[in-house]
């Protein structure tokens, strides 16, 4: 019997069968794959969709970053911000504002203020930098700042230069805007015999031109006389101020001792004002020399005792230390304070808050507050009242009889 065989099919036809068939199982597979995965649930029970075009993320936790000195040198300085500082922050929570704020002390073994200002400046969560740091280091910090769109607070920081940046806000009068009203005020005192001693430094050129200024246009004359470093010179330069009835030390607190301590040694019976850089450990050293005699420039907080703030500060600050706050703690606190408006926006972008809080600190705003009044110039720069105190063994008495005797603000010196 015949059977009929089907011809073999020739091998092109059989490989172009297979090439299909894999074309159609691979679609096949595709589609089951695509409509599965679409319809699959995420780990977070949301479906998956096509990204959002990037934009600006808005923050659930802002932070703020505070850069202080709380070991070394420098150590009293940062705790009395820091314990003002913390204070408001406790009450911006308690008023139910979810944040963060991140301490770092830069005076810390580990602490490397390169590479902490890199890391906050690229975390969008970190919305504002308040920093009490040296000046060499604030530069290195603020093009980071003014780069990354965040905003630089430096409370306690009287540099002439930081008003040129708009990312930096500080919250005290500008070193030679202070030594300007200190010429005033010795006019104010009734000195007929005034001296400004400066090193050679910028800042301590600055300081005498700025004390000049302000004593000339209150009618006074102020003889000026520069400082050699060189011991010897020194001596010899500033013996024509020993005539003097006030010398004002322009120059830097290191640089101010040797001068004074040069002056007692030489005899002078006059009275010597300083700065308000001068610290509370140098002017104990200065207070050995010039008993009664010792003049610092300082803001008048004395009708503080009358302002709500002020009070409402002292009894919280009170109640969490046991002792009365410094002038620093104050300033800490109303950092907080002032910017409490702007990090409870919602909702909180970095660009727009540096941009809102920028925009009030050069409205010529005056702001009142725990630490005194303030006001801010159209470039940022702040203004306050200063004004002459007596130093004595950690009291300051008003130089002016007129002016009511300390507050407990002014005793508890900074």
């Amino acid at each position: 019997m015949n059977r009929y065989h089907r011809p073999p099919a020739p091998r092109k036809s059989r490989k172009k069968g297979w090439i299909l068939f894999l074309m159609i199982l691979g679609l096949a597979t595709a589609s089951v794959l695509y409509f599965w995965d679409s319809r699959r649930p995420t780990e977070e029970g949301e479906t998956l969709s096509t990204p959002p075009a990037p934009h600006k993320p808005t923050l659930d936790r802002p932070r703020v970053v505070v850069f202080l000195p709380l070991s070394g040198p420098f150590q009293q300085e940062g705790h009395s911000l820091r314990e003002g500082i913390e204070l408001g922050w406790d009450e911006l929570e308690g008023e139910g504002f979810q944040g963060e704020m991140i301490m770092e002390d830069v005076n810390g073994e580990d602490f490397n203020v390169a590479g902490a200002a890199q890391a906050l400046a690229a975390d969008p969560h970190n919305v504002a930098l308040i920093a009490h740091v040296p000046s060499l280091m604030l530069e290195k910090l603020i093009p980071l700042c003014e780069k990354h769109h965040m905003v630089l607070i430096a409370p306690a920081s009287s540099h002439e230069s930081l008003a040129d940046h708009d990312s930096v806000i500080t919250l005290v009068s500008s070193d030679g805007a202070e030594a300007f009203q200190g010429g005033q005020a010795v006019s104010r005192m009734g000195f007929s015999r005034v001296a400004a001693i400066h090193d050679s430094t910028p800042f301590g050129k600055l300081l005498s031109e700025r004390f000049k200024e302000g004593a000339m246009e209150a009618g006074l004359e102020v003889q000026e006389v520069a400082a050699s470093c060189d011991a010897t010179l020194f001596s010899r330069s500033i013996a024509h101020a020993l005539a003097a009835d006030l010398v004002f030390l322009a120059g830097s607190p290191v640089w101010g001792v040797q001068a004074a301590g040069i002056l007692s040694q030489q005899g002078y019976e006059g009275k010597v004002m300083v700065p308000q850089v001068y610290d509370r450990f140098i002017l104990e050293d200065l207070h050995e020399h010039y008993k009664g005699r010792l003049l610092v420039m300082r803001a008048p907080l004395q009708e503080n005792g009358h302002d709500a703030s002020f009070g409402q500060f002292m009894h919280k600050f009170v109640a969490a230390h046991l002792r009365e706050p410094d002038w620093l703690a104050a300033l800490g606190y109303d950092t907080i304070k002032w910017l409490q408006e702007d990090l409870q926006r919602d909702p909180l972008r970095r660009e727009e808050f540096k941009n809102s809080l920028m925009q009030r600190f050069t409205a010529g705003q005056t702001f009142s507050g725990a630490s005194g009044k303030v006001s801010f110039g159209s470039h940022g720069e702040a203004a306050r009242e200063l004004d002459a105190f007596y130093y004595e063994k950690g009291d300051l008495l008003p130089a002016m009889e007129s002016r009511s005797r300390s507050s407990a603000m002014e005793t508890a010196f900074p």
